[in-house]
């Protein structure tokens, strides 16, 4: 239920009285309340509370948004998702199952030979995830995709399509010093301008990202399409 104009009202005046000494606008007022009218009362009712508790600047209308959906998407922080990974799989927000299965499921993410530089990695592409998450109010369209895949087929590992089957199959066959070669460069490419070892990226992700090099780069991929 959308709020009522005595009720956005009263929450700008609370917003604005909690932060005497952030100077507004003349006009700061009617957009306050043009928005808020756009957003359901209870849950703007239940978190301008916290807001006003947790932040030193008066909160904006994309705060309030991005904490209501905090509320509703149940989303864990990026470091109580990486620790999640030591739970039961049951226990593991979706996005949290998700990511880990991009970096090549959990099992490989606990045995990683680099557990620092793979917790920040996961970490950091998590992060990115739950941000988009939050602005967007919903999850994104892949992870809702994986949550209807993994619920509807039996426990194993998954499957690659024949496509990406056959290429791996063509990168196998590459002799061992141009496979080593293609995995050093796309590691390199991956990391690009960043902080981190090329080294430490997940092998998985390594590796498909080597076998999409090698498909562009004789046309597979065109051929697919």
């Amino acid at each position: 239920m959308w709020m009522i104009r005595e009720d956005a009202e009263r929450i700008t005046r609370e917003l604005f009285a909690a932060y005497p000494g952030t100077a507004l606008r003349e006009e700061t007022p009617k957009v306050y309340l043009k928005y808020l009218t756009r957003l359901d009362a209870e849950p703007v009712a239940r978190v301008v509370p916290e807001l006003i508790e947790t932040m030193s600047q008066l909160p904006t209308i994309a705060d309030v948004r991005r904490r209501i959906n905090e509320a509703q998407l149940e989303l864990p922080t990026p470091l109580e998702a990486y620790h999640s990974l030591s739970a039961a799989p049951g226990e593991r927000h979706l996005l949290t199952r998700y990511v880990a299965e991009i970096f090549g499921g959990t099992y490989n993410i606990q045995i990683s030979d680099a557990p620092a530089a793979t917790r920040a990695q996961f970490m950091n592409y998590y992060e990115a995830l739950r941000d988009a998450a939050l602005h967007r109010g919903s999850l994104p369209r892949a992870v809702l995709e994986f949550a209807e895949r993994a619920a509807s087929a039996e426990p194993q590992s998954p499957e690659e399509s024949p496509f990406w089957l056959a290429i791996r199959t063509r990168f196998d066959a590459l002799p061992d010093a141009e496979r080593e070669t293609r995995l050093e460069k796309a590691r390199k490419e991956l990391l690009k301008g960043g902080q981190v070892s090329p080294r430490w990226v997940a092998q998985p992700v390594v590796e498909y990202e080597a076998l999409r090099s090698l498909a562009e780069e004789n046309g597979w991929l065109e051929e697919a399409s």
